[in-house]
């Protein structure tokens, strides 16, 4: 048993803030000192005591206390202060005493605020009868009826402002008249339960231990059950008209279970527990549960559930949602047969505008509001244990973090599904989503201030091998975060000996040109939520490994000379992750261009990396979509291509009975409804300028008296990017572009931001619109709707028309990309010191921007590195390689688990390169160790790769392969979808495998059909599978000559 001590305190009227149940645990707080200690309130008729077991020491001038259980008291003879008493009008004086000489009364004032904690065992059974409400209520005497009767000096206050929390305030006599003529009659009870949400790692500030709203969903969902009746209620006038609940006469009270999200997760399985037992105890008639639950069969670990069920045994409804993962099969959520289950439907209502043009005919358009989905799903588990404190504590369970809401790259890659729910299977879960993996980049800088690098939810010491700093010596402002960026320098020495010229403001790791904070956020950044470019792709951003650690390696500097990143500056760059101590390097730069392996510093540098153990993943290059345009074609780097999404940003364009499908991501839209003369600008041209400048808005093109209020259709093509002809028609006066692909671009179109609200549309319909224009005998008019978010969209992945092709222009033999990742339209953390489309100017700042690339490609590999870096510590950088590329597009979860395994020692590549004619002298200036080149013969189609390729076949060849299992024992079956025009045959096309690390090999015998066949590359593929979910797949391409 704990010692107890006690001693007095004194309320002065008007001085304090009471927001506390009797009965019920509570806060006591200093305000000058913020201490707040867990504490109970009791009443036995005379005294109220607040007793707490003290985790930390309060305030010197209040008491001197080591972790003990702490008993206050004060008889309470003074202060009139009115109860509810029983019988119909009758009330009681609770009078206070005086705090004891010692306390000092202006500098350590005490507060006590409501807890969420639930109620102790010893609940007093004088609290329904002196207060007249059931057991939990909230003291409420300031009615205007008991206010009347008793006239007195000082009244309790119940404060019900915006959702705050309910607050027993002493007033003054100057404020009866306010206190007389409140009257709180509709929303009369809100708590909050938080306690689930620190333990899984959560962070609250004193401002936010309170029932208030700042997420909107919760004021939401309660208006919608039992709102009152509010006139004039519209989201920019439209759907204007009365609001109201299904219930509008109804009391309503909110229970606040959400917080901030954290590793994925803002509302936990503890706070949700507590919620509901809060609920019925305070006597609730029906309980509106828009979250998620009970995806599994495991009833007893689920709060929802067990809670739920309590609730229906005290004759309570519980409506829960069905969840938004549809239009699949078996995705409904919250399945307990005592729940409602709630699917959502249409109503009759939809807000077309029309198009009136010509022929009076009527276009429809119907505005979708986006694809945003509250109220969703469990994430992850929660790794810290639920008290067993309660007073019908039945038993503990992991709780699980859910969430609102996601983004799209990392679900679209299955890590995470629709709404947000990581599945137990997920290698986001497995691998604890990176935890003390060390990714990082050599770029442009980083933007430490970003949330994407936030310390939020990162657990633990820093790794010990990490020798990095923070090399800020000239710039104080640029701080790395304690636990998430743990290091960041810059290199500069290339680029003055190249002739750049830097500023002392310059020497910094800082990041102001966006390329290298949006890259290391995608591959590590933390969780964010509400990140968008101007509202669109709204979500929670996060990085493939989320809780890696981060350091950032500057090696670019401002464009001279056609250049931006130097040799000398990239290699001292990797030199100094290797000594770091980095697990993980993403380069989204150009290089090896060329066969001078060894006058490229990223070659050496990335081929030292990779023999010290660490992963290097490159960006492929946009020369797309031409052929042998690939770059960082060494084999032992890993080169990512770009592919799409199943997410586009579509905004159309109508015009008379047509519709017009691009992309946008504009910040701007036209007024709803109004109709605007369209033009070609090829009719607009300036009188100093040709017709074909200006029909592809060209720099000082446009003639503004032509297209002044007008929207502008230009082509893409000639000088200029996208963005910069839409700053070009912002300047000429015109309300709106339309981008339309030139021959060479076809259907290749990306979502942009825009000056002006504009769309960009492919080839064929520019052809159709220019047409239809030319057609048109009036002036035509037309309008561009707001840009919208779709989701699901087909097909996805594509190749992205920019990504960089192969052969491999160095190494045929060598098949390049090795794999596709994301890269179009990628929404990740942005700087703001500059706008989203990097002109100066562009005025608008986002912390979040979109952009498209193998460099946005590059990073999303690198994630995925890091989450099997973490599960397989032991790995080498090819067997890593290997489980990635022998899923073609990037398969996390595949990658995960892939069975079989193509590995490779650092003296392979060597043997490689002297099979390519190097000597041991050029061989030496990679590899400081002893060694000498092979006496056997070579061949380059033997290299142990995890793709086949023969560029040159005239004959049958056989090539040779082993593999490695990284997986229980069994029997794997080769099959092949052969090459067009090639005979393929594997021996033997069994292998059988007794234990983990064993290795087998095989060949594979390639002819050319007897009838010849195309003299253009061929494509097929070999699979090993067991009988078991693996599948190791490896293309076969093939050039007969």
């Amino acid at each position: 048993m704990k010692n107890r001590s006690s001693t007095s305190m004194q309320l002065e009227c008007g001085q304090y803030c009471w927001s506390m149940t009797i009965g019920f645990r509570a806060y006591l707080m200093n305000i000058s000192s913020n201490v707040m200690l867990d504490a109970r309130l009791d009443w036995d008729g005379a005294h109220v005591f607040i007793r707490t077991p003290l985790s930390v020491p309060v305030n010197e001038q209040f008491a001197t206390c080591t972790p003990t259980t702490y008993s206050l008291s004060w008889p309470l003879p003074r202060l009139p202060m009115l109860i509810p008493w029983p019988g119909p009008h009758a009330t009681r004086e609770m009078p206070m005493s005086r705090l004891p000489e010692t306390m000092d009364t202006q500098s350590s004032p005490v507060r006590i605020m409501e807890s969420d904690i639930r109620m102790a065992s010893e609940e007093p059974m004088w609290m329904p009868s002196v207060l007249g409400l059931s057991a939990g209520a909230v003291m409420r005497s300031c009615v205007r009826r008991t206010l009347v009767q008793a006239k007195r000096l000082m009244c309790v206050f119940l404060l019900l402002t915006d959702l705050r929390w309910w607050t027993l305030e002493l007033v003054t006599k100057s404020s009866l008249s306010d206190c007389e003529t409140y009257d709180q009659m509709k929303l009369i009870g809100a708590r909050y339960f938080y306690k689930g949400y620190i333990a899984g790692g959560g962070h609250l500030n004193s401002s936010d231990y309170t029932p208030r709203d700042y997420e909107g969903h919760g004021t939401h969902t309660l208006s919608t059950a039992g709102g009152n009746f509010v006139s004039g209620a519209n989201i920019f006038g439209y759907g204007d008209g009365t609001a109201k609940g299904g219930s509008p006469m109804a009391r309503v009270a909110a229970y606040k279970v959400c917080w901030p999200i954290i590793n994925d997760g803002d509302f936990f399985d503890a706070d949700i527990l507590a919620g509901f037992d809060m609920a019925i105890n305070d006597g609730v008639d029906v309980l509106s549960v828009s979250l998620a639950g009970d995806g599994s069969i495991e009833y007893f670990m689920d709060a929802s559930i067990i809670r739920s069920f309590h609730a229906v045994s005290k004759g309570i409804v519980v409506v829960f949602l069905g969840g938004n993962a549809g239009p699949f099969p078996a995705t409904v959520l919250n399945v307990a047969p005592w729940k409602i289950t709630v699917g959502a439907s249409t109503i009759d209502r939809k807000f077309p505008s029309y198009l009136i043009i010509g022929n009076k005919a009527y276009e429809s358009y119907v505005v979708y509001l986006g694809g945003h989905s509250h109220g969703e799903e469990d994430t992850q588990t929660d790794y810290d244990r639920v008290t067993q404190s309660h007073y019908d504590f039945l038993g503990s369970f992991m709780g699980r973090a859910r969430k609102l809401q996601t983004t799209r790259s990392w679900s679209f890659l299955g890590l995470e599904n629709d709404e947000g729910e990581i599945p137990a299977s997920s290698l986001w879960n497995k691998s604890r989503l990176g935890e003390d993996v060390i990714i990082a980049n050599l770029d442009t800088g980083v933007w430490p201030e970003s949330k994407s690098f936030s310390d939020e939810g990162i657990r633990g010491l820093i790794p010990s091998k990490w020798k990095g700093i923070c090399q800020n010596q000239f710039d104080q402002s640029f701080q790395c975060n304690r636990l998430k960026l743990i290091g960041a320098r810059y290199f500069y020495k290339g680029y003055i000996a190249g002739g750049g010229h830097l500023n002392s403001s310059d020497y910094t790791p800082r990041d102001y040109e966006g390329h290298g904070t949006h890259t290391l956020s995608t591959a590590g950044g933390n969780f964010v939520s509400g990140a968008n470019i101007f509202g669109y792709g709204n979500g929670t951003a996060k990085g493939g490994s989320p809780m890696a650690r981060v350091a950032a390696y500057k090696v670019c500097w401002p464009i001279i000379n056609d250049g931006d990143c130097f040799d000398a500056d990239i290699l001292a760059g990797f030199d100094m992750a290797i000594n770091d101590g980095v697990d993980v390097l993403s380069v989204s730069l150009a290089g090896d261009g060329s066969i001078e392996y060894f006058m490229d510093a990223s070659i050496i540098g990335s081929f030292h990396a990779v023999s010290k153990g660490i992963v290097v993943v490159y960006s492929g290059g946009n020369a797309g979509p031409f052929p042998a345009t690939v770059l960082n074609v060494a084999p032992w780097k890993i080169t990512v291509g770009a592919s799409t999404i199943d997410r586009k940003f579509p905004s159309y364009l109508i015009i008379g009975n047509k519709t017009y499908e691009g992309q946008s991501l504009s910040q701007k839209s036209l007024p709803e409804g109004k109709l605007f003369p369209i033009i070609f600008a090829g009719y607009a041209n300036a009188a100093d300028a040709t017709a074909k400048q200006a029909e592809m808005c060209e720099a000082r093109s446009l003639d503004a008296r032509k297209v002044k209020g007008k929207i502008l259709v230009c082509l893409w093509g000639g000088s200029g990017s996208k963005v910069y002809k839409s700053w070009q028609a912002a300047l000429a006066g015109a309300k709106g572009m339309v981008l339309a692909n030139n021959e060479a671009a076809g259907n290749r179109i990306i979502a942009d931001a825009h000056f002006l609200p504009a769309t960009h549309i492919n080839h064929k319909d520019g052809l159709a619109l220019l047409s239809q224009l030319n057609k048109t005998s009036r002036s035509p008019v037309a309008r561009i709707t707001t840009p919208i978010t779709l989701l699901d969209t087909k097909p996805a992945p594509v190749m992205a028309f920019f990504s960089s092709l192969g052969p491999n222009p160095v190494m045929p033999e060598i098949l390049k990309p090795d794999i596709t990742a994301p890269g179009v339209s990628i929404t990740a953390a942005y700087i703001p010191k500059i706008g989203p489309t990097t002109y100066v100017y562009d005025t608008r700042r986002v912390s979040f921007n979109s952009m498209s690339g193998t460099s946005m490609s590059c990073p999303h590999v690198a994630g995925v590195v890091g989450l099997l870096k973490r599960l397989y510590p032991d790995w080498s950088p090819s067997a890593i390689k290997s489980a990635i590329m022998t899923t073609g597009h990037i398969d996390p979860n595949r990658a995960m688990d892939p069975g079989l395994v193509y590995d490779l020692e650092t003296t392979d590549y060597l043997d490689l390169l002297c099979a390519f004619g190097f000597n041991q002298t050029q061989i030496k200036s990679l590899w400081d160790r002893t060694y000498a080149c092979p006496k056997r013969n070579i061949r380059f189609i033997d290299f142990n790769y995890p793709s086949i390729t023969v560029p040159n076949l005239k004959r049958p060849v056989i090539v040779t392969r082993k593999v490695k299992n990284v997986g229980p024992p069994g029997t794997y079956k080769a099959s092949v979808c052969r090459p067009d025009g090639i005979s393929v045959k594997i021996e033997p096309d069994t292998l059988e495998f007794k234990s983990v690390g064993e290795v087998k090999g095989f060949s594979i015998k390639i002819q050319p059909a007897k009838n010849g066949g195309s003299k253009d590359y061929v494509f097929g593929k070999l699979t090993w599978s067991d009988c078991r979910q693996h599948k190791v797949t490896s293309p076969i391409v093939v050039k007969q000559i």
